[in-house]
């Protein structure tokens, strides 16, 4: 099992210590964690750079260490008793939205054979990033850089930007490498490099190009309140409210989100905005990658919903937020934190699901509550206080997101 974690692409280590693995090893699976880069040491596009490729693209460098560490797990792994034929990767997050790249990658293909995903946003990123640009609209960052840096003039920008320090990047690229949030500079998006990420992901998945392999994908019943937070930070105003849904999809569409997303005040904008992301962005992109999955592919999928708050500050906070699963996906819950009994019940059920379906493609078994593979009813297993599988998660919001964004089930 490969972990790719999160971090919006700008932050992250799989030094981790909530991703230590040992408690998902004892259930006769080898955990990998691995680093990629990140920021504009990761996604930063440049024509120069281009030139210098032999497939002509440059950006997405944090896509292909991931490939690379794949094709080392597939060359190495059987030294350390695993199997090179039976190679799942997992990732939260931008993890998981790495995943669904990694699907549809040419370069990953064959590099694994089951994929989980845990709380990816949808690729269109139109809620709460650019979208994935273009190569040439990817250029404009690492030519912002270039000035930033005070490269621009160079004969050689390239040369002369590699000649900067790791920290004089960083403080050009707007990051505040000292906070605690992630940082909030210039973005470096995955971009539609023609290589790595051949199209918009979405046609890909549209077309059947995705590799053929079982799939377990979800979201948390709460993973839009982080960034609902943000917002009201930002002390958005319910008059503002409308031209920032209707920009982030358009007047019509937008009109339609709004009616079934309102608010009457300002203190109902950020929580609104929360429940819009968990179900309209996490939510939708599950259930589209598992729709896709079955009608353009032989194999299954299975999706779930994270459902419990944890007995933590963050929970008090912000519920059962994003990333609120992965402490109970690895079994790491320090009673420090406020874990318990119940915590630890549910955490050895996902393990056993996690596990389950990384060594066989089906999370079943094990005398666990029955996890039905997804189907024309939108099956799915609520994972929490209670596990029980249900049907429908989110269907009235999510059919909008199809509508707005197509793919999927209408």
């Amino acid at each position: 099992m490969v972990w790719i974690y999160g971090g919006a692409f700008t932050t992250g280590s799989g030094s981790d210590p909530r991703f230590v693995g040992t408690n998902l090893t004892r259930q006769g699976v080898i955990v990998v964690t691995m680093n990629y880069r990140v920021g504009m040491f990761g996604f930063m596009a440049h024509p120069e750079l281009s030139k210098e490729s032999a497939h002509k693209s440059s950006g997405n460098y944090g896509l292909m260490d991931m490939i690379q560490a794949l094709k080392w797990v597939k060359n190495n792994i059987k030294g350390f008793g695993g199997d090179p034929g039976n190679v799942t990767v997992f990732g939260q997050s931008s993890g998981a939205e790495s995943v669904q790249y990694l699907l549809v990658s040419p370069p990953a293909k064959g590099l694994f054979q089951r994929a989980i995903s845990e709380s990816g946003p949808r690729w269109h990123y139109g809620w709460i990033s650019p979208m994935n640009p273009t190569l040439d609209a990817a250029y404009k960052t690492g030519e912002q850089m270039a000035v930033n840096l005070g490269c621009a003039n160079a004969s050689d920008q390239i040369a002369a930007m590699r000649a900067k320090t790791s920290d004089e990047v960083l403080k050009a690229a707007g990051y505040n490498v000292l906070a605690s949030d992630p940082p909030v500079g210039i973005q470096a998006a995955v971009n539609v490099d023609g290589w790595v990420v051949p199209e918009v992901p979405e046609k890909l998945f549209n077309a059947g190009k995705q590799q053929d392999v079982p799939v377990l994908i979800g979201s948390n019943k709460d993973d839009g309140t982080l960034f609902g937070a943000i917002v009201g930070k930002n002390n958005i105003t319910v008059a503002q409210y409308p031209a920032i849904i209707k920009g982030a999809v358009g007047d019509a569409s937008g009109a339609e989100v709004v009616s079934m997303f309102p608010v009457t005040s300002n203190a109902q904008v950020a929580p609104t905005v929360s429940s819009l992301l968990t179900e309209m962005d996490f939510a939708s992109c599950a259930r589209y990658v598992c729709q896709s999955t079955i009608t353009k592919t032989r194999s299954k999928a299975f999706l779930y919903q994270f459902t419990r708050v944890p007995p933590t500050q963050a929970g008090a906070l912000l519920g059962c937020c994003h990333s609120a699963e992965i402490q109970y996906v690895f079994g790491n819950l320090p009673a420090s934190e406020g874990y318990g009994p119940k915590d630890t019940a549910i955490s050895n059920a996902m393990i056993g699901y996690w596990t389950r379906f990384a060594k066989t493609g089906d999370p079943n078994g094990g005398g666990s509550t029955a996890w039905p593979a997804y189907g024309s009813t939108d099956q799915n297993l609520e994972i929490g206080d209670q596990i029980q599988p249900g049907t429908g998660l989110f269907k009235t919001q999510i059919d909008l997101s199809v509508k707005i964004y197509g793919g999927g089930k209408p």
